[in-house]
C-alpha cells in the first residue's frame, strides 16, 4: 500500500511483495516460505498471499476490508494517535519533578502493517518509543535536535515543547513536536509507559483497559 506525507508531500512506495508474510493466520509455510513467492491480492493491491489456498483460507475475514488501493496517509495517522504521543512525552519528560524537554527526545520506529501481516487495527505498527538525550544524533540520519525555534510550538501554559522522531520503514522520519502543559510532576512515570503506548497503538491494548490498570493500581495503592 503506497504511503506518503501530506504535510511534505514525501511519498514512499509498497515494499515488493516477496518481502512481506502470508496474511493467512495459519498458514503451513510461515515463517520460512520456503522459496515461495508472495502474491498480492488483486483488488486491494495490500496484503499478500504464498498459496491459492492461504487466500482462500482468509477470503471469509478478508473479504470485509478489502477495498481499492488507496494511500496511507502518515499525517493523518499522526493526528489521529497524538494524544496518545503527547501522553507520552510527558510520562518521559515531565517526571520526577525534572523538566527534560530541552534535553531530551523520544524515538518512536514505526512498521508498515502490510510488512507484518494480519489483521490491523491501522496502517502501522510502532515498536517501544526510547527516550534520547540531544547530543546523541547517531539514529537521526542528519537530523538535528534542539537547533530550531520551538517558541512558536509552545500554547500559553506550556512547559516546554517535547520533540519526536519517528522513523517509518527505517526509510522516512519526520519530526513532531508536541507543547506541554504543565506542572512537572514530582511523581514518577507510570511503570511500562512505552508498553503501554505500544499496545494500544497496536490495537492489543485498548484505552478502556488502561483506565482499568490505573483504577486497580490506584484501589490498591489506597489499601496500602
Amino acid at each position: 500500500m503506497p504511503i506518503y506525507d501530506s504535510t511534505t508531500g514525501f511519498a514512499v512506495q509498497d515494499p515488493k511483495a516477496f518481502k512481506l508474510g502470508c496474511q493467512a493466520r495459519d498458514c503451513p509455510n510461515h515463517p520460512e516460505y520456503k522459496g515461495l513467492k508472495m502474491k498480492a491480492c488483486a483488488k486491494c493491491k495490500f496484503v499478500r498471499y504464498c498459496s491459492k489456498e492461504c487466500q482462500s483460507a482468509d477470503w471469509q475475514k478478508h473479504k470485509k476490508i478489502c477495498r481499492d488501493p488507496q494511500l496511507v496517509d502518515i499525517s493523518a495517522w499522526l493526528y489521529e494517535y497524538r494524544p496518545i504521543f503527547e501522553w507520552v512525552c510527558s510520562e518521559a519528560l515531565l517526571r520526577d519533578g525534572v523538566n527534560r524537554t530541552g534535553t531530551h527526545h523520544l524515538l518512536v520506529d514505526v512498521i508498515s502493517a502490510g510488512r507484518i501481516g494480519g489483521a490491523a487495527p491501522s496502517p502501522f505498527y510502532i515498536m517501544q518509543p526510547r527516550t534520547f538525550p540531544n547530543t546523541e544524533t547517531a539514529h537521526l540520519g542528519g537530523l538535528k535536535m534542539g537547533n530550531s525555534d520551538l517558541s512558536m510550538w509552545a500554547q500559553e501554559g506550556d512547559v516546554g515543547v517535547a520533540e519526536v522522531i519517528f522513523r517509518f520503514d527505517m526509510t522516512y522520519q519526520r519530526a513532531e513536536r508536541y507543547g506541554l502543559p504543565g506542572p512537572v510532576s514530582a511523581e514518577p512515570a507510570v511503570h511500562g509507559w512505552d508498553e503501554l503506548v505500544r499496545d494500544v497503538v497496536n490495537g492489543t491494548l485498548t484505552l478502556e483497559d488502561v483506565f482499568k490498570l490505573y483504577e486497580d493500581a490506584s484501589a490498591i495503592a489506597k489499601r496500602n
